[in-house]
């Protein structure tokens, strides 16, 4: 009684009814003509074969296979699958990703080392030719019309065929790629002997040659680096090339090598398929439900369609997960908040650079803005042409305070954006403006449409970071605070900046507000439990954020 492992019974993809009808039907025309092969008892190929022998109690013959440890075993049976069947690119993918398992297994066994992963492609093709090469020598043998002679010569025949295939392969997997220079020309050739190579190269040159550099990739890399460099070819392996293209062909050649010899690239050349989709039956292994993988093997859907279902599920559960964490009320610690009273241009200078991981503010607009609703004097610096000026000079010392990560938002008047967004990006990349609906109407001239509305500048630093939560529009509603009761005269409501705040920053990140005016910045930030420093160049306001916060 044979014995069978689940382990090695899974990597043989399973039949579908009709092809394990046709495969019975044969077995009970002609009896079980192929060995079942065995590995200490248990089967290693012939699974069919046997639960069919044990339905019809038909007879068959085994042979023993030896090998050094199950991974091996494995290893053998999934190339030996490669090729013996017509597999699905699903199914080539799934054995190509259980080979990679293997491979994994194999380097924790030798505490890490180097194994033959970069080989595999290589061990595939020797597995098929031995497969086709004992396909062919059965039917020699099962030929009853051919004398027993004229089968050990056509044997022996098949056997220097595949010997002679098999060491060409060997050949080929086993040669570097070489780069050598004689005088102003490169050779990029390949070898299994590169300095041997360069000795015989220079007995048919007079210039001397020199061998500058070797690297693991062979006849594929050979070809990768003759196709990107053919422009500066002069003959066959030789090349005429500068110091600079010499020094991007051997850049190039560490990178492709680098490439051919992953995992991944390997692995899709074992199955015959795009290292896009190793990866994407990769992600399906992972995710999908059994109903869909056998569905898969089946033909039933395709790979992009499972993919593509997967990642939109994906990208739904992550959308609602970043929401639902976006909306997590926050409960104040009472952090402490900094307030310094001064010039900006003068104070900023004496902060700690690369400190803040978000700017926060609201300059002068440059409307020079009296309400009429309030007693609140107007804004210092508040004219258009004191604003550019004071901006730049602000904006100047402010940025090398933020770290490169740090994101950005501005408050401003669409009527000056001329003036103000080349000095934005002057200093930092903008990436949207933002529209701001006060919900209510302006004042201004009452026969035309009534402006409702301010502009906020975003953008980030040096390196954009993502934002929290999910994507959001760029327009926001939120209704103004009431004139009548403002600190401040152009005073932001608290929750349209608790909400920029959450977008872009995290619980005790530095926040910076040069402009700080009514404190609502800071007021914001103790809110949400983020560290502000705020400046305020007229003591008034300075002693009114002091007391707000």
């Amino acid at each position: 009684m044979l014995k069978i492992k689940e382990e090695f019974k899974k990597l043989i993809p399973a039949l579908t009814k009709e092809e394990f009808k046709q495969l019975e039907d044969n077995c009970m025309a002609e009896g079980i003509r192929e060995k079942i092969l065995t590995w200490n008892g248990f089967i290693i190929d012939g699974h069919n074969r046997y639960e069919i022998s044990q339905k019809w109690d038909l007879d068959f013959e085994t042979e023993n296979k030896h090998f050094d440890s199950e991974e091996d075993v494995r290893k053998w049976m999934i190339l030996n699958q490669f090729g013996r069947r017509n597999l699905s690119n699903y199914q080539r993918s799934v054995l190509a990703l259980e080979l990679e398992e293997v491979f994994s297994e194999i380097a924790k066994k030798n505490q890490g080392t180097r194994t033959d992963i970069g080989k595999i492609s290589c061990q595939s093709e020797i597995s098929k030719i031995e497969s086709e090469k004992e396909s062919k020598k059965k039917k020699i043998w099962d030929d009853n019309n051919l004398t027993y002679d004229v089968k050990r010569r056509l044997t022996d025949d098949l056997n220097n065929n595949a010997a002679y295939h098999k060491k060409k392969i060997n050949t080929r997997e086993s040669q570097l790629l070489y780069i050598a220079k004689a005088g102003d020309d490169i050779k990029i050739g390949i070898s299994q002997f590169p300095e041997n190579r360069i000795k015989q190269l220079q007995t048919s040159n007079s210039k001397i040659v020199e061998l500058l550099f070797e690297i693991e990739g062979g006849l594929e890399l050979e070809k990768i680096l003759h196709k990107k460099f053919n422009e500066y070819n002069v003959s066959g392996e030789w090349f005429n090339v500068s110091d600079d293209v010499l020094s991007r062909i051997i850049s190039y050649a560490k990178r492709e090598s680098e490439r051919i010899n992953k995992t991944t690239y390997q692995l899709s050349k074992v199955a015959s398929v795009s290292h896009d989709t190793i990866a994407k039956v990769k992600k399906i292994q992972e995710k999908a439900t059994d109903e869909i993988k056998e569905k898969l093997s089946t033909g039933e859907v395709s790979i992009n369609a499972a993919y593509k279902e997967i990642k939109k599920e994906e990208k739904k559960k992550n959308f609602e997960t970043k929401k639902e964490l976006f909306a997590i009320e926050v409960k104040p610690e009472n952090l402490n908040q900094t307030i310094i009273l001064g010039d900006s241009v003068k104070v900023l200078p004496t902060l700690q650079p690369k400190s803040f991981d978000l700017l926060l503010s609201d300059p002068p607009y440059g409307m020079d803005f009296k309400s009429g609703w309030n007693t609140k004097d107007k804004i210092a610096n508040d004219k258009i042409v004191d604003t550019v000026s004071l901006f730049e000079n602000v904006l100047r010392e402010s940025v090398p305070l933020l770290k490169d990560d740090a994101h950005f938002y501005l408050f401003g008047n669409i009527n000056f954006i001329g003036d103000i967004r080349p000095i934005i990006e002057k200093y930092l990349n903008l990436k949207n403006i933002l529209i701001w609906d006060r919900k209510v109407i302006g004042m201004g001239d009452l026969k035309s449409y009534g402006n409702s509305y301010d502009i906020i500048y975003f953008g980030y630093n040096k390196v954009w970071k993502d934002l929290n939560g999910t994507r959001d529009r760029d327009l926001l509603s939120y209704s103004r605070v009431d004139p009548a009761k403002n600190i401040h005269p152009t005073e932001k409501p608290l929750d349209i900046l608790e909400y920029l705040i959450k977008k872009s920053s995290n619980e005790n990140d530095k926040i910076l507000e040069p402009f700080a005016g009514g404190g609502s910045t800071l007021k914001a930030c103790k809110n949400l439990n983020r560290l502000a420093t705020g400046i305020e160049i007229e003591e008034n306001y300075y002693n009114l954020i002091k007391e707000r916060i």
